[in-house]
């Protein structure tokens, strides 16, 4: 009799593993089936197979619409950029010649649905002058601070700035004083059913 080697025993080890796998999966996939079956039984006994009739159908009409949903998707997804309309838009070509960060006054432009609404906007308006405007603003103000040598000098050029008056434009530039001297109080109580006096009042009455 030949001898049984540790090649050989492990040899018929991973053949009765393999075999007892499948044995295994087999009896796996009988307890499942007989569980659904008892399962739809306990079902029919409550009363609840119509309910899992209409769940059933509630999934297929979900599916149905998902496809739908994902058809729509496709058909709006928007376009990609050209490259030449990434330059157009102040983007620039990266080490592999890949345009990027195409943008409109800050805005990222990605799409040509958002190139389209990039030209509509400069047929109706035209923003490089008052961009230009706040960029030669800009410039100004700080080039003229860097010349200043006294905290007199520095507030004229402040003053100067401030005269301009971009709290008409709905800056939030804070007011001057003078004009919050002459604004309402921030809490107004008359009216309001608070009994709550004014100490100076207070102090009159008696």
């Amino acid at each position: 009799m030949t001898k049984l080697g540790l090649r050989e025993r492990q040899t018929f080890m991973d053949i009765f593993g393999a075999d007892f796998g499948s044995i295994q999966s087999a009896f796996t996939n009988q307890i499942q089936k007989i569980w659904e079956q008892a399962r739809g039984q306990i079902l029919q006994e409550e009363g609840k197979t119509g309910l899992l009739e209409r769940k059933e159908e509630i999934e297929e009409a979900i599916h149905k619409l998902q496809q739908e949903m994902h058809e729509i998707e496709r058909k709006i997804k928007p376009e990609d950029l050209t490259k030449e309309q990434i330059i157009e838009l102040g983007g620039n070509l990266d080490r592999w010649g890949e345009a990027r960060d195409a943008n409109f006054y800050g805005i990222p432009i990605k799409s040509k649905t958002e190139y389209k609404m990039v030209q509509l906007i400069k047929s109706q308006l035209n923003l490089e002058v008052p961009a230009k405007f706040l960029y030669d603003l800009n410039r100004s103000c700080f080039r003229e601070l860097a010349m200043v040598g006294t905290f007199e000098e520095g507030q004229g050029v402040y003053n100067q700035f401030y005269k301009l008056n971009f709290r008409k434009y709905g800056v939030d530039l804070p007011p001057r004083l003078t004009e919050v001297k002459s604004q309402s109080p921030l809490i107004e109580t008359k009216g309001t059913g608070l009994q709550i006096e004014d100490k100076k009042e207070k102090e009159e009455k008696q």
